[in-house]
């Protein structure tokens, strides 16, 4: 991806933020595809790190496999 950051409408945008740049942020929204990425977002969500996400189909379906995965064990 490409790198950006700044104030945009009152929004502060980030990619590939750091932890403690997320942790100050009032809300963060991600905006994610990818499968390969499921863990790390799903990490994310437990961490309560993600107010608002919104992924493609086959990464929720992986979200779901990994979280169930996760309760069975």
């Amino acid at each position: 991806g490409e790198f950006f950051s700044g104030n945009v409408h009152g929004f502060v945008l980030l990619n590939h933020g750091k932890g403690e740049d997320i942790r100050r942020a009032d809300c963060v929204m991600a905006c994610i595809t990818g499968r390969q990425k499921a863990q790390a977002i799903y990490s994310a969500l437990r961490n309560e790190l993600i107010d608002i996400l919104v992924i493609d189909s086959l990464t929720a379906e992986e979200i779901m496999r990994i979280a169930e995965a996760e309760r069975s064990a």
